[in-house]
């Protein structure tokens, strides 16, 4: 449990998140399951009696989702309320959020046993929309595909959606096996962010989440990459397109608990984080050569995506650029005007967190999953000390590993995988 007393907010958040092992054979039903909950539960059996239940909690808001954080898949349920001493009378509508949000994980509607089949049918017909129109969005399938790609024996390849070649294996009964298994061992973290009484709230808390005989098992962290790179793995899909789709995947040694974290961060927002960035201006501002071009840094892998929407015919210069503002970067070649404006917004983007419950919760989440916490103060202390030297540093530490290019022309080499197996 982790109360985040705050004045700043008249709402209260709760956001329960529970850990899963990102893996073959687990991952679509654990994409599957918060769907289904959220549909019903014992006292609320419809997704209309859930929402009578929320508007009768003043238009609360609940929701559910997963996402993967790092080769971690985790589950999500939120609920937003209104801070009830700042209603008329005063009501209890944090005791009810709190029951309301157990209803949801701990007292699911069962028939004969297992889950509703109309539920799981209806949420595995979703769940395989939801896979098939990841092809619909040409940048999304390509930073995905460039991934499974580069991660053909990690965890971290595996989509957080689910996979639908899974689906036809699963059934109400498999589906309620499964969430045995999650209530009695996963590692679960609940927040609550608001204008609360944190030790009233964590005794309701206890009170009202109890799963008998629950052994909570952690997950081991997942190690650095030891995959060799023996070269650059070259990567050309065809597809209907309006314009190239060029991801060039990099292998980071540096993760989120270690101390070059803040350097990477600065280096990512130097390199193709923001507007000002070298990326964005040399690329696609002075060259015209990209509709939108970024970097992005994932610290719980240890992975540096740079992805640019290009016209098919502008690969060959458009990596050649790109390449150039690391060779920049490496040879000390960043201004002072770019390190103070990527100092500046990477502390506007923590200091923004101090007004959104859902960013200081991810943030807190997040050292709690890498087992190292960086509070806010200490990240935008911590920022303003980086050098153009320890970005260099940085840079001689990325190594190239997959280039992929999504376009409307046929190339002779060969895509790992077909264009319909989205596998990350």
């Amino acid at each position: 449990m982790h109360v985040l007393s705050t004045t700043k907010f008249k709402t209260n958040t709760l956001v329960l998140n529970i850990q899963r092992p990102l893996r073959v054979g687990e991952v679509t039903t654990s994409a599957l399951l918060p769907y289904v909950l959220t549909r019903g539960s014992r006292q609320y059996p419809s997704v209309q009696a859930m929402q009578r239940a929320l508007d009768d909690m003043y238009g609360s808001v609940g929701s559910s989702d997963t996402f993967k954080v790092g080769e971690r898949h985790v589950m999500q349920f939120r609920l937003t309320l209104p801070n009830g001493r700042y209603l008329p009378g005063r009501p209890e509508l944090l005791r009810e959020g709190i029951a309301y949000l157990y209803q949801m994980l701990g007292d699911p509607l069962m028939e004969n046993g297992a889950f509703r089949a109309s539920f799981v049918t209806l949420e595995k017909e979703a769940l395989r929309k939801r896979v098939e129109g990841i092809f619909n969005h040409k940048a999304q399938y390509a930073r995905l595909r460039c991934i499974d790609a580069m991660c053909p024996e990690e965890p971290y390849r595996l989509y957080s959606g689910g996979r639908i070649e899974d689906l036809a294996a699963i059934t109400p009964e498999t589906l309620r096996d499964a969430y045995a298994r999650i209530c009695a061992t996963a590692p679960m973290d609940l927040y609550v962010v608001g204008d609360v009484d944190p030790t009233a709230v964590a005794e309701e808390l206890e009170r009202v989440f109890v799963f008998e005989g629950r052994e909570s098992v952690p997950l081991d962290s997942a190690p650095i990459s030891g995959k060799v790179l023996t070269g650059v793995q070259e990567v050309r899909e065809t597809a209907a397109v309006n314009q190239g789709q060029l991801v060039m995947g990099y292998r980071v040694p540096v993760r989120y608990g270690d101390g070059a974290f803040y350097a990477m961060m600065m280096f990512n927002g130097v390199l193709g984080g923001f507007a000002h960035s070298k990326l964005f201006v040399n690329v696609r501002e002075k060259a015209s050569l990209a509709y939108s071009v970024r970097s992005h840094y994932d610290p719980h892998k240890g992975l540096l995506l740079v992805q640019a929407g290009i016209n098919v015919n502008e690969q060959a210069r458009a990596r050649a650029l790109i390449e150039a503002q690391f060779a920049a970067i490496a040879s000390g070649d960043v201004t002072d005007l770019e390190l103070e404006q990527t100092k500046a917004m990477l502390i506007n983007t923590y200091r923004e967190a101090y007004d959104s419950p859902g960013a200081l919760i991810n943030l807190a989440y997040e050292s709690c999953i890498a087992g190292h916490e960086r509070s806010i103060e200490e990240l935008t202390k911590a920022i303003p000390d980086i050098t153009r030297d320890d970005l260099r540093v940085m840079a001689e530490m990325l190594r190239l590993d997959t280039v992929y290019f999504l376009s409307d022309e046929p190339s002779s080499v060969v895509a790992s995988g077909s264009a319909s197996a989205v596998q990350d």
